[in-house]
């Protein structure tokens, strides 16, 4: 089996590091890491907008490949399948990440309620997949702080439950 990563953003070493661990942790699968590399892959000349992730081992997992996609309006940043072939409009995924690079004091445009919209959208979809904010901050001291939150906090659980009451007043009128 291959782990998929759907994405419209250029793929970051660091942060499809902390996506593999979360799964390592999450699967409780064996991992390895040294000198990452993200490889495009390139068939009869030509470009796939696919990648292979060369340096880490995730046990069970044949491959990592990361995969270019574009869609027709706003949704998560990456998507996470465990496949055997490349992912279809039928697949579920099993994780919708959401990467930000300021935290909710540096920008209001980038806080965790107008990022939240995407994973009520995503929740629509695909209602079983795990939901992450991946926080990938810069500090003061110019290290990077990599956070992964589950959204199941308060915040999240708030905007999931107005939007299940949403659909049911939706269903409701268009009964009637």
């Amino acid at each position: 089996m291959d782990l998929w990563i759907l994405t419209e953003e250029r793929p970051k070493k660091n942060v499809i590091e902390m996506i593999v661990k979360r799964i390592s942790k999450d699967h409780n699968h064996g991992l390895k890491i040294s000198d990452v590399s993200i490889k495009p892959i390139i068939e009869e000349n030509k470009f796939t907008f696919t990648y292979e992730v060369f340096g880490i081992d995730l046990a069970d997992f044949n491959r990592i490949l990361i995969k270019i996609v574009s869609g027709g309006s706003s949704f998560v940043d990456f998507l996470v399948y465990f496949e055997k072939k490349e992912p279809t409009i039928n697949s579920n995924p099993l994780y919708a990440i959401e990467e930000t690079k300021t935290s909710d004091a540096e920008s209001r445009n980038t806080g965790v309620y107008q990022r939240c919209s995407k994973f009520v959208y995503v929740n629509l979809h695909y209602p079983d997949c795990k939901k992450i904010m991946l926080y990938n901050i810069r500090a003061k001291d110019n290290k990077n702080l990599n956070l992964l939150m589950n959204l199941s906090g308060s915040k999240i659980a708030c905007v999931l439950h107005l939007l299940e009451m949403f659909q049911f007043l939706l269903k409701n009128m268009m009964i009637k």
